[in-house]
């Protein structure tokens, strides 16, 4: 199995990018899967839509403020911040192997993979309010358990950009805060950062040569 990954905040274009390169490929009668491997917490999916019940409005758009402030008292305990991050990791780890597992073979396969186990790192870095060193050493904890990448694109568009095109994102505040980790993740990771604001051509031109070289093509 061949796995690249599309990685970035809500609104980048990663979905998008992504499957368009999945459909180019099978264009090219190459064996390809396209996988949406968005962190879904299964053992805090419970505990994860009480919080959101009680904090969040029945508005689209989140207010910040109103969702960070409490969720940081409570994870101010050490227990609940320890539970909460290692469950959490393990939650997501589980999660993404049981994804891309199925598709391991045959080795010809390409896996396409919108989002990852970077996901739920950015999500605990910003919950929980991670130094650098410490995001490193999570990342290293997540990444050594899954599957590992052939390729990873991160797509980085400005947070006003990303805001304006979806509807359903956090405040500004929040998805720029996402947006730095993801940065950080994508450095210590060596991603290959690509410019969101760009036009779908554009980065074709890029991503495609990039697949071709992987693959042999």
């Amino acid at each position: 199995m061949v796995l690249i990954c599309f990685v970035g905040i809500d609104g980048s274009g990663k979905t998008t990018n992504a499957k368009r390169l999945a459909a180019w490929l099978a264009k090219k009668d190459v064996k390809v899967k396209y996988i949406w491997s968005r962190f879904d917490p299964f053992l805090l999916r419970l505990p994860a839509l009480l919080i959101n019940k009680l904090i969040f409005s029945n508005n689209t758009r989140m207010v910040y403020d109103r969702y960070s402030k409490p969720k940081g008292k409570l994870l101010n305990n050490i227990a609940v911040y320890l539970l909460y991050q290692y469950v959490l990791l393990f939650d997501s780890i589980l999660s993404t192997i049981v994804r891309v597992w199925p598709y391991m073979h045959p080795s010809e396969l390409v896996v396409i993979c919108d989002r990852f186990v970077y996901d739920a790192v950015v999500c605990l870095a910003d919950d929980l309010n991670y130094s650098p060193k410490k995001v490193w050493r999570i990342l290293n904890l997540a990444i050594k358990a899954v599957p590992k990448p052939d390729l990873v694109f991160l797509i980085d568009v400005p947070e006003t950009i990303a805001f304006q095109r979806k509807n359903d994102i956090a405040s500004p505040e929040f998805i720029s805060r996402r947006r730095q980790f993801y940065l950080l993740v994508g450095e210590l990771c060596r991603m290959n950062k690509l410019d969101g604001s760009k036009s779908l051509e554009e980065l074709d031109e890029i991503i495609r040569p990039m697949a071709e070289e992987l693959l042999g093509l």
